[in-house]
């Protein structure tokens, strides 16, 4: 790290040591933008990247996925020296162009650092769950719908039910079925509604779970609730038993009614509620 440090344009150093020092967490530093010639003739980087080390997958504003922002040495259209903060926490509507609408910028130094400590923040937990939860919402709709295109090619438009329950009583007076379209709905359409059906009836709560490198586990409930869990064993028993099964697929597969791998060591689980 001091070796890193070292490269960094002499104006940037200072406050990068005493965000490092403040900020209480372990972020990683990378390169950020091109090169400053100083005035003896050495050439120092002229931003510094502040990576999460507990993120690698999850889609930011920036190349690295797991960014959580950048400083850097810009120039006025004066010529003075300032300081530019880009984030994902910043929202600078009237800006001209990308990274200015996620930046700010200053002269001071003191207030550069200020806006580094209230704007580089880790990539915190419901960040993790926002940027995954549509994997989450495509598994269950998938589950749901599975049966949409049996069902529309029995009944197309008609009132399911109602065919559902004629045939059904026709089967039950011993009647067989002359025509295809009637056998299909009685062999395998019927089938298809009962269960479709049962499917819609019942609420899926969805549970957001990051397995942390350090061994502990956050957890976010369908009521944004966060926990944190010291350890993989003191999470509850349907948690445990889902996550131990998603481990065994690929990132972004879902095993119907269980969850959903986003990869990273985060999952979606689903508890069943029967309405």
């Amino acid at each position: 790290m001091s070796d890193f440090i070292d490269t960094v344009h002499p104006t940037l150093r200072p406050i990068v040591r005493d965000f490092l020092a403040k900020c209480n967490y372990p972020f990683e530093l990378s390169v950020c933008g091109g090169y400053m010639l100083e005035v003896d003739g050495i050439n120092y980087r002229s931003g510094v990247t502040f990576i999460d080390p507990n993120v690698t997958n999850i889609p930011t504003m920036f190349c690295n996925p797991a960014t959580a922002g950048v400083i850097k040495l810009v120039y006025s259209n004066a010529g003075k020296e300032k300081f530019r903060i880009v984030t994902r926490n910043i929202q600078n509507g009237r800006a001209r162009d990308a990274e200015h609408k996620k930046s700010v910028e200053t002269l001071s130094s003191r207030r550069a650092l200020k806006g580094m400590l209230t704007h580089i923040t880790p990539i915190g937990l419901k960040e993790l769950a926002r940027d995954a939860t549509g994997k989450a919402d495509a598994a269950v709709r998938e589950w749901k719908e599975e049966f949409s295109n049996t069902l529309y090619r029995a009944f197309r438009g008609a009132h399911n039910a109602t065919i559902v329950e004629e045939v059904q009583h026709l089967q039950a007076l011993g009647v067989e079925f002359k025509t295809p379209e009637f056998k299909y709905i009685a062999e395998t359409a019927i089938a298809a509604f009962t269960e479709s059906e049962r499917r819609k009836s019942i609420r899926i709560n969805k549970y957001f779970v990051k397995i942390q490198k350090d061994g502990s586990v956050g957890t976010i409930d369908p009521y944004q609730i966060i926990t944190i869990f010291g350890k993989f064993e003191t999470l509850p028993p349907y948690i445990q038993e889902a996550v131990g099964v998603l481990k065994l697929m690929d990132a972004n597969k879902n095993i119907p009614e269980v969850g959903v791998n986003v990869g990273d060591n985060m999952f979606w689980v689903f508890q069943k509620v029967e309405e």
